[in-house]
């Protein structure tokens, strides 16, 4: 049964691999019945070739040589069931994993099915029966480690325990198992059809188990709300509860122990001795595992249909288990190694690993695969947080945590302390820091570097891929850490690594600002060097000269970036390029490859053009010379890097709005609680107070909550205990006043949390200040700059290269400008006529309509089509609103000085 089974499953896995990529519209019936019925059989053929223990010694009434070939007998008998039962479940496996993508990818072509269609039903039963004959294969798998991982893993053995005989499939990670796919989870058939012997089938099976449960939960997991899917809250619960019963998240993890045990001994062997050489085959298989398992449970950490597969997580300590992971420990262990290293020791670099070098002497670099393990670690905890946060505010809001909620929390905590130095250093590679000597993170010392450190710039460290990455991921977590109620129970339990993080996101908010602002800024100013270039050229007659008109424009100012000459702004284009692209670092043979890639493929000015030395003598005529830099900026590595680093810096910027005073200077009454209040005495004049709306039609036994307004008081009369009150926000001149009674009061501002974390000063000039930038604190002209960035990407064309993420940066970056700026007015602590006179301008150039409408057209990227430009394009039009408001003393005096 179980060979006739095999055989039909080959067949049929031969042809779903076949038309796999196919498109399925309109065959969904056909598919869903042919996905039921495989289930059904499948039941019927695991049990029966469930592997059993046959023991020779049972034939007692056989004696002698007889007995011993009865014994040779079974032996022989019992591999081959086992090798049958094993292909069995490996083929029947792999085609239901196909065609439940198939069937999922043809779903999603129908917008008619409700969630309670038969069709629905019929595939979630279907999903649920693989999920348990997938828990099945997991629990029948079992780790037993071949003569050379033995001899590697001596110290490590004691934690496994031996397999028992024949009672489950024993695989070992040093067999080849379709390799070539890598940590890619299994989608079709086709791709085990390489995998051949004994040794690779049982490997090859737990990968397939896994790749099967992750398919099905990616497909739950992203369901939104609104979506035609074949999936529900109600189906994911089912999901959550077959897994449970079937013990599938204990499997996965006794599976993710024994490969990160493996991965582990060869990680450290190869840090601790140069000259060890790995077994590569069971590495890379044992990271494989991790990797598989990581995804799986960063997708059941969602909470997108529901809390029930975070709670299964959390059920099984999965916070604890990743913390213990061995790997991570022993990678942890060398990269915080390499950030107290010497300068000099760059062989070690945090997220890559040595694999060769050129010429014997220019070392070629790799990403560290433990690395990306741990970023996924980050983004599973972060899931599992944010998951937990979601569901309570939804179904409870005020009534505190939920259970699995605070054991969650809890987890989390303890992982940030457990790596705490870890944690630090990663958001330090992220940021500007002082070096007396050659940066640990240098462009001189990756695979091949297109520009040597020179001069002033000499003192910054750079940013590798990796390590923006990194710090994206750590900061995600570190921001959900950061709000709410998390935010106190984090900073109550563990508040000396609560300010640390806190100061080490002001330091990279301020690094990753200098680098886009930079970026941004050249870019801006090639494109305005460029249509000054083609005016002058139309504006030249044929002698040669150029007319009066042509002079005007360039003595009036053809840019307010371009103010102090042509000459200077073309200086200032190369030094802001030279200084972006110093600041990346490329390691990987790849990285440099992208690096010499225009990143616009037609019409770019970049194009044709290599990155120059700024000391290597060239074609000295304008135009080439900005042809040879603009690519420093223009480029694929480049752009790519801006990607993460603007997510990073809004995932830091995050941090600092959850942590800004200003958050907490908010205090709000129930209605019980202010009547025992004496408000009369707390509230002080100018100070922002909340108000209950009271309609006359309103009844008072209205079971519906008051609304609140807000105002600020500019009188009070005691002995009517009223105030006098003016609407806030103000908007322009239209602010009404009004009395209102004390009785009304629903909450008040704290004044003493009314404080600035940014210095008022306007956005520096990074092409003359690099001695300063490491040293000077995180300012108002910071966000400038990343606002900057924001305004070039979104002017560079009709579609930004980021939108989403130039989106939430620019929102979230304005915000902060709004509130810090504000703040500095009413604390008074906008000194200095100078500073305040070139942040007003610089907030004009962003904020006001006219000037932007005017830039965008003398830098040729305006489209006539558009209504709204510049910033206002890409923000909201409520945070729009809102920023003006904050901002509109700036803009009145920044027009004012400009008339």
């Amino acid at each position: 049964t179980g060979k006739m089974g095999c055989h039909l499953c080959s067949l049929l896995a031969q042809l779903l691999g076949e038309c796999y990529h196919l498109p399925q519209a309109g065959q969904v019936n056909d598919l869903l019945n042919m996905v039921g019925r495989l289930g059904k059989v499948a039941i019927s053929l695991f049990s029966i070739t469930r592997p059993i223990q046959l023991a020779a010694s049972d034939s007692n009434n056989i004696s002698g040589g007889a007995q011993r070939g009865n014994a040779s007998f079974v032996v022989w008998a019992q591999k081959r069931a086992y090798r049958v039962a094993c292909l069995l479940r490996l083929r029947i496996l792999t085609c239901g994993l196909t065609l439940i993508n198939v069937v999922g990818k043809a779903s999603a072509l129908s917008t008619t099915a409700s969630p309670s269609s038969p069709s629905h039903r019929r595939f979630n039963d279907a999903c649920i029966t693989f999920t348990k004959l997938a828990s099945e294969a997991l629990a029948e798998l079992q780790y037993s480690p071949s003569p050379e991982e033995a001899a590697g893993l001596r110290a490590e053995l004691s934690a496994f325990a031996p397999p028992s005989v024949g009672a489950h499939f024993c695989y070992s990670f040093d067999v080849a198992s379709s390799s070539e796919h890598g940590s890619r989870p299994i989608d079709s058939a086709s791709d085990i059809e390489a995998v051949s012997g004994d040794g690779s089938l049982a490997l090859a099976l737990l990968k397939v188990s896994i790749s099967s449960l992750f398919s099905i939960v990616r497909t739950s997991t992203n369901v939104s709300s609104d979506s035609s899917s074949f999936h529900s809250a109600l189906y994911v619960q089912r999901l959550s509860s077959s897994m449970q019963d079937a013990g599938t998240v204990a499997a996965l993890f006794r599976h993710l122990d024994a490969a990160s045990r493996v991965a582990a001994g060869s990680y450290a062997s190869k840090i601790n001795n140069p000259s060890f050489k790995p077994n590569h085959l069971a590495e890379d298989n044992a990271l494989d595992i991790i990797r598989l398992i990581l995804s799986l449970l960063e997708h059941a950490s969602c909470c997108t249909s529901g809390i029930s597969l975070p709670t299964l997580l959390i059920d099984q300590h999965t916070v604890r288990v990743l913390t213990e992971n061995p790997l991570l420990h022993t990678a942890c262990q060398h990269w915080h190694a390499t950030s107290m290293a010497e300068a000099n020791q760059a062989t070690h670099l945090r997220g890559y690993l040595t694999s060769g070098s050129t010429n014997g002497t220019i070392p070629v670099y790799r990403e560290d695969p433990a690395h990306c393990i741990w970023r996924a670690t980050l983004r599973t905890l972060t899931a599992l947080l944010r998951s937990f946060r979601i569901s309570d505010h939804s179904s409870h809001p005020g009534r505190g945590l939920d259970v699995h909620h605070k054991e969650c929390l809890r987890g989390v905590e303890q992982f940030m302390s457990t790596f705490d130095a870890l944690v630090i250093s990663c958001l330090q590679s992220c940021s500007f820091s002082m070096k007396s000597s050659e940066p640990r993170h240098g462009n001189g010392i990756g695979w091949l570097s297109s520009m040597p450190r020179k001069s002033s710039i000499d003192h910054l460290s750079s940013f590798t891929s990796c390590s923006l990455t990194e710090g994206a991921d750590m900061l995600a977590l570190i921001s959900e850490l950061c709000t709410g109620v998390h935010k106190k129970e984090f900073e109550r339990s563990y508040f000396e690594l609560y300010q640390a993080v806190v100061t080490a996101s002001l330091n990279v908010s301020k690094a990753l600002s200098c680098f886009l602002g930079a970026s941004g800024t050249a870019r801006e100013l090639f494109s305005s060097l460029a249509s000054f270039n083609k005016v002058m050229e139309e504006n030249t007659s044929t002698d040669g000269s150029i007319t009066e008109e042509a002079i005007a424009i360039a003595a009036a100012g053809f840019h307010p970036l371009m103010s102090e000459g042509v000459a200077t702004a073309r200086h200032d284009a190369i030094r802001y390029a030279y200084f972006a692209s110093s600041c990346c670092v490329k390691m990987t043979p790849e990285e440099y490859a992208m690096s010499l890639e225009p990143s616009k493929s037609e019409g770019s000015r970049a194009s044709g053009a290599t990155p120059s030395d700024p000391a290597t003598p060239t074609d000295t005529s304008n135009e080439n010379v900005e042809q040879n830099f603009q690519i420093h900026v223009d480029n694929v590595f480049l752009v790519r890097m801006e990607g993460v680093a603007a997510e990073c810096m809004f995932n830091s910027l995050n941090v600092l709005c959850k942590t800004h005073p200003a958050i907490d200077s908010f205090i709000c009454f129930t209605p019980s609680e202010a009547s025992r209040l004496d408000a009369m005495a707390l509230v002080q004049l100018d100070m922002i107070i909340a108000l209950r709306v009271c309609h006359a039609q309103q009844s008072t036994m209205d079971s519906e909550p008051d609304a609140i307004e807000y105002a600020r008081v500019v009188d009070a009369d005691y002995l009517r205990q009223t105030w006098d009150v003016e609407t806030f926000p103000a908007v322009g001149d239209n602010s009404t006043k009004k009395r209102v009674s004390a009785s009304l009061l629903a909450g008040m501002e704290d004044v003493a949390n009314r404080k600035c974390i940014l210095s008022y000063s306007p956005a520096p000039k990074i092409s003359s200040d690099e001695s300063n930038l490491a040293a000077a604190p995180l300012s108002i002209g910071h966000l400038i700059l990343a606002l900057w960035w924001c305004h070039q990407q979104a002017a560079a064309d009709s579609e930004s290269v980021f939108p989403p993420l130039v989106k939430c940066l620019a929102e979230q970056t304005a915000l902060l400008l709004g509130l810090e700026v504000s703040l500095h007015q009413e604390l008074g602590t906008a000194t200095g006529e100078d500073s305040v006179r070139k942040i007003n301008a610089q907030i004009l150039e962003l904020f006001d309509e006219k000037v932007m409408r005017s830039l965008d057209l003398l830098s040729g990227e305006q489209n006539e089509s558009l209504s709204k430009i510049g910033l206002e394009r890409i923000l909201d039009e409520d945070v729009w609103i809102a920023v003006i408001s904050q901002l509109q003393d700036s803009l009145v005096a920044a027009r004012r000085d400009r008339e």
